[in-house]
């Protein structure tokens, strides 16, 4: 039924007017098309940037990790320097007939390399913190950006789909016979003839 219904609309048209159908539903496909290529520009933007984000993360984790070791080799290298000063320090008193070291100064010797030592862990530790840091908020922000474009996307390939079905809409009712006047139209010449009153013609 609906197949005769149509036959019988579309050879009720004149060559003009089917000429006017098939250029709307061109129309059509066309902005279908454009929406769904603004979808998919923004979602493979969004895959790119998270991408890009998680090597810039994995290479600041790398980096953070360099900073622990060389921290810790920092650390293991000032406790050797006061180990060697007071064997030293010993050395020497017991070459001298001194006896054995006083202990406040073997104290001082050894408590000097761990206070060198835990400057040299702390700032490794912080450097490498904030380097992990920084590629968190780089991946958080990528995230955000792409649900953002997305998100965006999204409302301008809807605003599209409702322009182009509007003017498709209307395209279409202009062919209907009696039917209101379009601008642009071929009825729109013929509006007052067919009883049609509106503004702007």
């Amino acid at each position: 039924m609906a197949e005769m219904l149509a036959a019988e609309a579309i050879a009720g048209l004149t060559v003009g007017q089917t000429l006017q159908a098939g250029g709307t539903l061109l129309s059509v496909f066309g902005g279908m098309n454009q929406a769904d290529q603004m979808r998919s520009t923004a979602a493979r933007n969004a895959e790119n940037m998270r991408i890009s984000a998680e090597a810039t993360q994995k290479q600041l984790d790398y980096q953070a990790g360099q900073e622990q070791a060389a921290g810790q080799h920092e650390a293991e290298k000032a406790r050797r320097k006061a180990t060697l000063m007071l064997s030293r320090a010993q050395a020497v008193a017991a070459a001298s007939g001194a006896g054995p070291l006083d202990e406040s100064l073997m104290t001082g010797i050894i408590g000097e390399g761990e206070r060198e030592a835990g400057f040299a862990s702390y700032g490794a530790e912080e450097r490498s913190k904030g380097l992990r840091y920084r590629g968190q908020v780089g991946a958080y922000d990528a995230n955000a950006k792409g649900r953002q474009g997305i998100s965006e996307a999204n409302a301008t390939a809807d605003a599209t789909l409702l322009s182009t079905f509007g003017r498709a809409g209307l395209s279409m009712l202009s062919l209907a016979p009696g039917g209101p006047p379009v601008a642009g139209s071929s009825w729109a010449r013929q509006g007052y003839a067919n009883g049609w009153s509106f503004d702007g013609m």
